[in-house]
């Protein structure tokens, strides 16, 4: 019985999928693991330019979120960069080079981590550098899937033939021994109402480690393909075949009440800019690897009411944050509430709510201008 769920927004749908998913998920235990799954399940958003999950009770990690991003428009396949945002991202989604794939219950060694450079799914390379092996007497390039859409829809908006292949049947089969297996395998994108809709299909999406950052992404990749065509953002049709939580994440389902901060901004909605392939190397891919790798985080960045050099500036500040240079992390806070306060409640409950932070914790407080501040902060 497929389970249909529809909202103006990801933050109107994200609390209502966990309750049901606690309430009629049906037990199943894949690689031996508890799960409770809905199957499959349908989400229409009619409002996609609100992309983070802002519940109480879940919280996204803002860098690591925009990191992926960023990987993703760019092309990239870059495991050890993910890792300075996500400590834990390798252990879960990497392989041990030349030797089997660990099991949860063996001991974790840094080491191996360190030698892991890229992940067999990613969906950047396979987005924009798919390649799907030989045929005889022919070599294909590697293929930009995202230039195929939006130069396919600029030629004909009116098309059906507007799509990208994430799954790959070479990579992604049983005899593969690798942990990262392609979860989004397809999308498919159409105007309409002259407005750009988008279909993304996931064999599989874990709705605690999973689908917030998956909205990230997909909801990201979409308006970047909208401001390039220069149409409005219209509709987000998800199809998730399996939306689980497994047996460790059931209390903190649990735990996830409605809170959309969107409600709560009164400056205009930021919309990205219409930027080239070329412009987000050089001022968005560049400054982030500067940034991760040393570079000076008292850098200033133009003032522009910019939507990627705000991204740029959460880079920075968390940069910061990471040195241990807390009031500087708080100088370099991007401007707009979206990423702006989404990145203080980052710090806060990572460091912030400590005795020793008063002074910033109390700043925080001051700047949030609404009453379910308290909870909304413990994440």
């Amino acid at each position: 019985m497929t389970v249909h769920f529809q909202g103006e927004s990801i933050n109107d749908y994200y609390p209502r999928v966990c309750q049901s998913l606690m309430e009629y998920g049906v037990t199943a235990s894949p690689r031996g693991l508890e799960t409770k799954e809905l199957h499959p399940t349908t989400v229409h958003i009619s409002n996609p330019r609100e992309r983070l999950i802002t519940s109480v009770g879940r919280m996204i990690n803002l860098p690591f979120a925009l990191a992926e991003v960023v990987q993703i428009i760019g092309g990239l396949n870059d495991a050890q960069a993910l890792r300075y945002y996500n400590s834990q991202i390798i252990k879960v989604q990497g392989d041990k080079p030349g030797l089997d794939n660990y099991h949860p219950s063996e001991p974790e060694y840094d080491e191996w981590q360190d030698k892991v450079t890229r992940f067999n799914a990613a969906y950047g390379e396979r987005m924009r550098a798919f390649n799907s092996g030989q045929k005889v007497g022919f070599t294909p390039q590697p293929i930009d899937q995202l230039k195929h859409v939006i130069e396919t829809l600029r030629a004909d908006p009116d098309s059906r033939q507007a799509s990208i292949v994430l799954s790959h049947p070479f990579w992604d089969n049983y005899r593969e021994n690798t942990k990262d297996r392609a979860c989004n395998v397809y999308a498919h994108v159409m105007i309409r109402n002259r407005k750009l809709d988008w279909m993304q299909v996931m064999r599989s999406n874990d709705i605690i480690w999973g689908l917030p950052y998956n909205f990230v992404q997909w909801l990201h990749v979409m308006e970047w393909v909208a401001s390039q065509l220069n149409v409005p953002m219209g509709n987000y049709f998800l199809v998730q075949d399996s939306l689980h939580v497994y047996e460790q994440h059931y209390d903190e389902c649990k735990r996830v009440k409605p809170f959309d901060l969107y409600r709560h901004i009164q400056s205009p909605q930021f919309i990205m800019d219409p930027v080239g392939d070329g412009w987000f190397r050089e001022n968005v891919v560049k400054w982030e690897e500067w940034i991760r790798t040393g570079g000076p985080t008292t850098l200033v960045i133009a003032e522009s009411y910019s939507y990627w050099y705000d991204v740029v500036k959460v880079f920075n500040s968390y940069a910061a944050f990471k040195q241990k240079r807390d009031q500087l992390a708080y100088e370099l806070l991007p401007n707009h509430p979206e990423l702006r306060w989404s990145l203080l409640r980052n710090y806060v409950v990572w460091r912030w709510h400590k005795n020793e932070y008063y002074q910033l914790f109390h700043d925080v407080l001051l700047e949030l201008p609404f009453e379910e501040k308290f909870a909304w902060l413990k994440g």
